[in-house]
Formats: structure tokens, sequence, C-alpha cells
């Protein structure tokens, strides 16, 4: 009678980790790719947003550039006491004296009263419904301050 003689299965764990390494290696610099594509497609719109209030309004000098997403997305370019709406082809939208309206921190107490006091996270300036609002954020609400009348508009 013959012995039946069982091999043990060969395993090779070197080429398994080597295998998983790989895997992991390419996940990780495919999301590093696109995060950093991400970043280019933003930086190069808010560098068209700059020159663009050069030529439309002759600003000189930016202080500060933002993103407004409300119905439509719009660029706020700001200036020393001006500031440009740019909508997403690039094209003026409204050219805001902002000592004309309501100031940031107008907006944001505005806001702070109607969340009954909760912190305000950020604010930004836009256009919604043919009007310039500021946009404030406070916890997970936002809330639509009409730059002109200084009133609350709506809480989303």
């Amino acid at each position: 009678m013959k012995k039946i003689v069982y091999l043990e299965p060969y395993f090779p764990k070197g080429q398994f980790i080597l295998g998983i390494f790989v895997v992991l290696s390419l996940i990780c610099f495919s999301s590093l790719y696109l995060i950093d594509l991400g970043t280019k497609t933003q930086d190069m719109r808010l560098a068209n947003a700059q020159l663009r209030a050069q030529e439309l309004a002759g600003f000189t000098e930016v202080d500060a550039v933002e993103i407004f997403n409300g119905q439509n997305s719009y660029t706020t370019v700001f200036a020393k006491d001006r500031a440009l709406i740019l909508n997403t082809q690039q094209e003026q939208v409204a050219l805001v004296d902002l000592s004309q309206g309501a100031s940031r921190q107008e907006a944001e107490a505005l806001a702070a009263e109607a969340a009954g006091g909760a912190p305000i996270q950020a604010s930004r300036l836009g256009y919604d419904q043919d009007k310039v609002v500021w946009e404030v954020r406070s916890g997970t609400n936002y809330y639509l301050i009409d730059f002109k009348d200084k009133k609350l508009i709506r809480k989303e």
C-alpha cells in the first residue's frame, strides 16, 4: 500500500507583500495627484480673477480674492475700497463701493444675532438673486445679508 504524502502549499509571502505595497503606493500617489490638480485649477481661477479685475475695474492692488458659491458661483476681488464680482465666465456682474453698504463686521454681527450668539466661521461677499449679499456661515447654517439694506434676507 502506498502512503499518500501531502505537500505543504507554497505561498509566496514576499511577492504578496510586494503586491500590497505597489497597490497602496499607487492609491496614495493617485490621490496626491488629484489633490494637486484641484489646487492648481483653483489657483488659476483666482489669478485670472485678479487679472480681470485689473482690466475691468482698474484695480492696481488686490487685497483679497474670495469664491462665493450660491445659486451660481462667483469670484469676488477686493481692492482698497471697492470689490468686483465676476461670474464663472469672468464677466463683470457688479462693481461695489464697500463704503456704500454693510461691512463684513456688520454682516457678521447681524448673522450672530440671528444665530443666537453662535460663533461665526466665515463670511463672503457675493451675488444672489440680482443683489449683492454677504454670506455668513455659522455652524451648519448660512445667513444671507443684503449689502445695501443691511438686513437679513434668509437663513439657509
